[in-house]
């Protein structure tokens, strides 16, 4: 089980820039890990089946998430300790401390852990047959099926930034689904940063790892034709808190010929209803890099905060072998970057990466509204009137728990 807890404002063990320090304020999560218990039966819960176990013995430990990669110090090792990629795992029971290292800044933070002795729990088995879960977990698993990362991980077999020439891998497992929308190269900074078809003449992105009016983003068809669009202008969201909501979106010179589809965006205000298990049976996700990689993930979360009401997609590595073996971190210069799930055959924006480590960024569903009045109003601040607005995707064929 996951929950998100709170993004840190701890104070600062050393800064030079107030606003630099901002960015890169990590968050903390809590986490439970069963260490042993005995099988009493299996029972259904909504959307999944759970082997339910009685005598369970687990600890309460958690995870810290960064914005870029950092190294981090238990200062309670008696309490717990913390790994490289900043798991957190029981000692004893206390408040454990910690400190996150980013970019030369000095982060304190602390976690209760604890352990709970013979308890009942229920473990994830298996999605129920027809379930949005188990469809959006089998369309990506099959398509790794045979599949390697050395040979079948890359986008493109052909990047070349300096004369503009680029050709995507046939043999990709993700070269079935039509992802024309992500842009392959930006003058910014070529692989780094990102920008994302929303509509035919939007395009999407962090706004702490932005595009500027002036750039050039460049699209590839599916018959590997480049299409340059330049960026007229870019708005974003107000914050509402350290970096939240990082999203931003900009306007092009001309709207995207038939063959560059925009993305639609996973649903937020009902995704608690048709996949209430999502948490416990981590469903299958993928995102892009700056290397042009698809990775693949486990998207455990996607909802508001319990404590502050930010809302959040968050992604874990994955447990089962062959999503691992598609997995990397996320590490500085991934920013911006879309993640995705698969619904119906079509690639499904999450949103755009702010966090580091698994990873995690704003639910780009839970600002339909605000980014639909952006559209206006960069549309009107540039004299035109497009009419577009986002596309939800379409879950009604799907059990609603």
């Amino acid at each position: 089980m996951i929950t998100f807890i709170q993004s840190l404002n701890a104070p600062l063990l050393r800064a030079t820039s107030s606003e630099d320090v901002q960015q890169l304020k990590p968050s903390i999560y809590e986490s439970t890990r069963v260490i042993s218990s005995t099988l009493s039966g299996e029972v259904q819960i909504s959307d999944a089946f759970f082997d339910q176990t009685s005598g369970s013995e687990y600890y309460n430990e958690g995870y810290i998430l960064t914005p870029s990669a950092a190294t981090f110090d238990a200062l309670t090792p008696n309490i717990a300790t913390i790994d490289n990629e900043g798991v957190v795992s029981y000692v004893s029971e206390g408040v454990a401390s910690f400190i996150a290292n980013i970019d030369g800044f000095k982060f304190p933070l602390n976690l209760s852990v604890g352990y709970t002795p013979y308890g009942s729990s229920q473990t994830f088995n298996r999605w129920v047959v027809g379930s949005l879960g188990e469809h959006m977990s089998e369309s990506l698993d099959s398509l790794l099926v045979g599949k390697t990362k050395a040979t079948n991980g890359k986008l493109l077999d052909v990047v070349n930034y300096v004369d503009g020439v680029f050709n995507r891998d046939v043999g990709c497992w993700a070269s079935s689904l039509d992802l024309t929308g992500v842009a392959v190269a930006n003058s910014r900074s070529n692989g780094r940063r990102s920008a994302t078809a929303l509509t035919k003449r939007h395009v999407g992105f962090a706004k702490h790892y932005p595009l500027l009016a002036g750039d050039t983003v460049s699209f590839l068809t599916d018959g590997n034709e480049v299409i340059n669009r330049n960026v007229l202008s870019v708005l974003s969201l107000p914050d509402s808190d350290v970096i939240y909501p990082d999203l931003s979106i900009a306007l092009l010179d001309s709207d995207l010929p038939v063959n560059i589809a925009p993305l639609k965006v996973l649903p937020f205000n009902t995704m608690t209803e048709y996949v209430p298990s999502m948490t416990d049976g981590r469903l299958a996700s993928f995102f892009f890099d700056q290397d042009q990689n698809v990775n693949v993930a486990d998207i455990v979360y996607y909802g508001a905060s319990l404590s502050s009401g930010r809302k959040y997609f968050v992604f874990e590595r994955p447990v089962l072998t062959d999503r691992l073996e598609f997995n990397e971190l996320v590490v500085v210069g991934d920013s911006s970057k879309p993640c995705f799930v698969i619904i119906n055959g079509e690639p499904v924006l999450c949103g755009f990466f702010t966090y580091g480590g698994g990873g995690a960024g704003t639910a780009i569903g839970g600002f339909l509204n605000e980014i639909n009045s952006l559209i206006l109003s960069i549309d009107a601040a540039n004299g035109v009137s497009t009419g577009y607005t986002l596309t939800e995707a379409n879950l009604s064929s799907f059990t609603s728990y």
